[in-house]
């Protein structure tokens, strides 16, 4: 099946095997193309090449863990419009510290809900248009 231009692309960067299935798995049975990275740095690279409409990373990954990623993206991508939802347990606490160093991100508190991650990418493409 080929792929719609309009289809919005995104990237999850989750190293646990499982929970990686589950919201890829969501989020491509809600109309989303969806590439899957172990690895952040393997994600950076990709993100070079093709720049997706929104990056879903946990915090919890190794050798480069989610603030890693987060600010290397912000300084290899400076001016990049799309979003960030960055998944982790203690969202309220790593907000307001992570607030001051990037642009256009979200915390998702885990256990995460797919049907709240769907929501706010839609509204996101929702003001895009």
């Amino acid at each position: 099946m080929a792929e719609s231009t309009n289809t919005p692309n995104i990237i999850v960067i989750e190293q646990e095997a499982f929970l990686a299935r589950i919201i890829c798995r969501g989020l491509k049975q809600a109309g989303f193309s969806v590439r899957h990275f172990a690895v952040g740095e393997e994600a950076l690279q990709d993100i070079t090449k093709s720049t997706p409409d929104c990056v879903i990373v946990s915090t919890e990954m190794f050798p480069m863990g989610g603030e890693e990623f987060c600010r290397r993206l912000q300084s290899e991508h400076p001016d990049r419009a799309f979003p960030v939802f960055v998944m982790t347990d203690s969202a309220q606490d790593m907000f307001t510290r992570w607030s001051h160093w990037f642009s256009n991100f979200r915390m998702i508190d885990k256990p995460i809900s797919l049907r709240s991650i769907v929501e706010s990418i839609e509204k996101l493409q929702g003001q895009a248009v």
